[in-house]
């Protein structure tokens, strides 16, 4: 399924609260680290959710990198109204610029949401915490 903005719009008014998000000055610092980001993907453990808990954990990634409402998006093995997600599903969010967050629910992950931002100068593995409530940088040990 594919969102025009129009529809996307409608869909959001009429409550679907997926792809609320709001632009967060952190993707500045972010750039210091990656460089001009070129691919956002998000990864989640074997589900199933519920749109609302998808929607708070995809808006938290979409904040940690200041991302704005999505211009459309794609579902893959569900609708994005469906009020409960399977075990495994793939959405796709693009942004201005053609920047594209992927969404992924799988049995292959196992732990905490993780989201992992490509540059051009490095990538950066930011994972979720439940104390927090919000991505935080992963702690490499050298």
């Amino acid at each position: 399924m594919s969102l025009t903005r129009r529809e996307f719009a409608m869909a959001t008014a009429s409550g679907l609260s997926l792809f609320s998000f709001t632009a967060n000055a952190r993707r500045d610092d972010l750039t210091l680290h990656t460089g001009s980001l070129r691919h956002a993907h998000l990864e989640l453990p074997c589900g199933p959710y519920t749109r609302a808990i998808v929607a708070h954990i995809v808006s938290r990634a979409a904040d940690a990198i200041g991302l704005p409402v999505p211009e459309s998006a794609t579902a893959l093995g569900t609708s994005l109204r469906a009020e409960r997600l399977p075990a495994a599903f793939v959405l796709t969010c693009v942004y201005p610029g053609g920047l594209r967050l992927i969404v992924r629910a799988s049995n292959l992950h196992l732990g905490v949401p993780e989201l992992t931002l490509r540059g051009q100068r490095s990538d950066l593995e930011l994972r979720y915490s439940n104390e927090h409530d919000e991505f935080q940088p992963v702690s490499r040990l050298s």
